[in-house]
């Protein structure tokens, strides 16, 4: 993924590309006014947009002996917080964990957004990755301090 082509290569969903920032501005940008600039998204459009649409479906088979109830869940093209790999601050979290350890994601109730870059590509999928927990855990302390 890392040549010329494959950055000029449109594969929805598969190679968005950009830094820790630009990721994390994006969030930002769905969920509220930056720079002066409008929420790219309506409320009632970012409503339906992370509402859950999977809570309840079973798992189609073989997946069903592999992965728990609840571990994955999906929105309208976003992850929520499940019992998965997702570290996201809770249920009003929204975003998605990309390939390699990357990350993103918003938080209604805090206003927070993340955009985590790295550059050894090493998580495997599902699990949490252990470079995360760390800020992770600080940033849910600031959260649950801002809604004190």
């Amino acid at each position: 993924m890392n040549t010329r082509e494959a950055h000029a290569a449109k594969i929805p969903s598969a190679n968005g590309i950009g830094d820790a920032r630009s990721l994390a501005k994006f969030y930002a940008h769905l969920i509220g006014t930056v720079d002066g600039t409008p929420p790219l998204l309506k409320a009632e459009t970012l409503k339906r947009a992370t509402t859950p649409q999977t809570d309840g479906i079973p798992w189609a088979s073989p997946y069903d002996l592999l992965v728990p109830p609840g571990t994955f869940r999906w929105a309208l093209g976003y992850e929520k917080k499940g019992l998965g790999g997702q570290p996201m601050l809770g249920e009003s979290s929204f975003g998605h964990v990309g390939s390699g350890g990357r990350l993103g994601f918003a938080d209604l109730d805090s206003g927070l957004t993340v955009g985590y870059i790295c550059n050894n590509p090493s998580w495997d999928y599902g699990t949490r990755d252990p470079r995360w927990m760390p800020w992770m855990e600080a940033l849910q302390r600031i959260a649950e301090q801002g809604a004190a």
